[in-house]
């Protein structure tokens, strides 16, 4: 039996629901990965030409909202929500979230530099305001905790001076945040609709490639040893900090996903598992403690997938 397409009306209501995830700057973390999926529907339901229409509808209705600033939802749209749309299902999930997070880092990363080459003077300007207040907040709270001295005053100052640089890093993150989250919900349209599409594995067998391990020891060096570069300190410095904010929470995921593994095995339920996530976003020395354990899964290969066939 031939499968029903879905009316042109619903697709109306879902471009316009695109259009408001593409025009919410403020809430792009949670909206930007969804504003695809309309596209995505319509190019498996419609093909080419109704697909391409509402992308169109979409893009026009996103700059008459926010301007220039739409390049950002096109690009996502057109990438991640018509091509793929259009295309095949990957064959190795993994692959593609890396090679696409790659991509969308170096395009908004340019996106980002020009914009501060562009509008220099005011994004300084802002920033000196903004940097004032970041280094009184966090001194007030050292002087709260009774932490409050000469090394913590050095350790403030130097990380407001390097947080400007931290863009790359959390750039990083939120393209692999933005593609990683759009492949799972994808996936989860395209089996409502029994469309092809491979599933990202279970979580609890997560694991990722062994080499991304020394994108994480570079940034320790970098972060422990950054004094030991002379001229290039600083710079050592802040690209360590970059790395370990990018791999760490990487390593974090992996060492939740040991975690879950084992809660798996003890068949633990889903509250102690959501408690175990927000303890560790929270808390630091838990949040570093996982983020080791998935670094050490790298080597020791805790759940032996590599020999479980």
């Amino acid at each position: 039996m031939d499968r029903q397409q879905i009316p042109i009306a619903t697709f109306a209501i879902f471009a316009a629901l695109s259009v408001v995830a593409s025009v919410s700057i403020s809430l792009w973390y949670i909206t930007l990965f969804l504003a695809p999926l309309s596209v995505y529907l319509a190019a498996k339901d419609r093909g080419t030409v109704v697909s391409g229409a509402i992308f169109f509808a979409i893009v026009v209705a996103s700059v008459l909202l926010i301007g220039a600033v739409a390049l950002v939802p096109f690009l996502v749209i057109l990438v991640l929500g018509y091509i793929t749309g259009l295309s095949g299902p990957a064959p190795r999930p993994g692959m593609r979230i890396a090679v696409l997070s790659v991509g969308f880092f170096f395009v908004f990363s340019g996106f980002g530099l020009a914009t501060f080459y562009l509008e220099k003077p005011a994004v300084i300007k802002i920033w000196a305001r903004e940097s004032r207040v970041f280094e009184k907040r966090l001194m007030d709270q050292a002087r709260d905790t009774g932490a409050a001295s000469a090394a913590v005053e050095e350790e403030v100052e130097k990380l407001v001076k390097v947080a400007p640089y931290l863009f790359f890093g959390i750039t990083a993150l939120s393209a692999v945040w933005l593609v990683g989250a759009n492949y799972f919900v994808t996936g989860l349209l395209a089996k409502s609709k029994n469309y092809e599409w491979t599933q990202l594995p279970k979580f609890s067998l997560w694991q990722i490639p062994w080499y991304l391990a020394y994108g994480f020891i570079f940034g320790l060096i970098g972060v422990l040893f950054g004094e030991y570069f002379g001229p290039y300190g600083f710079f050592a410095y802040a690209v360590g900090l970059n790395l370990l904010l990018v791999f760490g929470t990487l390593y974090l995921v992996q060492g939740l996903a040991v975690i879950n593994f084992f809660m798996d095995q003890r068949s633990m339920n889903s509250l102690a598992r959501g408690a175990v996530v927000l303890l560790a976003i929270f808390i630091q020395v838990l949040f570093q403690g996982i983020s080791w354990l998935g670094v050490f899964d790298t080597w020791f290969d805790f759940r032996k997938l590599a020999t479980s066939g």
